[in-house]
């Protein structure tokens, strides 16, 4: 399996401890930010990460990966069998991606514009090479 994710994305480290948590061997490829959505469309036909092969699958999103690691590796279980408690869930999955995200996306593009010096301690932790103090 194959990961392609970004530094500092929830739904990446979501998906990234979810194949921990199942135990399945993967190996990441972290994209740079700025080329992230070109790379996708190509690899996924779709902008956003993660996105993730497993053997000829391909599959884009947190929840699609989730939905596609249940399958292929049911214990131990991500998800709970209550309906109740999987409607819930499912709709906190719903909240992180498309309010929080979108929040914590906008706060970070604004904090980056005020603070450019700050994008070095951004990609922190990243495996990508670190940005030049004269760009940041």
């Amino acid at each position: 399996m194959v990961l392609y994710t970004v530094p500092s994305s929830h739904p990446c480290a979501v998906v990234e401890e979810a194949l921990k948590i199942k135990g399945l061997d993967y190996r990441t490829v972290e994209l740079p930010p700025g080329l992230s959505a070109l790379v996708q469309r190509v690899r996924f036909g779709r902008r956003t990460v993660p996105g993730i092969k497993i053997g000829a699958e391909r599959v884009v999103g947190s929840r699609p990966i989730l939905r596609a690691l249940e399958a292929l590796e049911p214990e131990p279980p991500l998800l709970p069998d209550d309906p109740a408690a999987l409607a819930d869930v499912e709709e906190a999955e719903r909240w992180g991606d498309e309010v929080l995200q979108e929040d914590t996306r906008w706060i970070v593009v604004e904090g980056l514009n005020n603070r450019p010096d700050a994008l070095a301690s951004f990609s922190e932790g990243s495996a990508l090479p670190k940005i030049p103090s004269w760009l940041a």
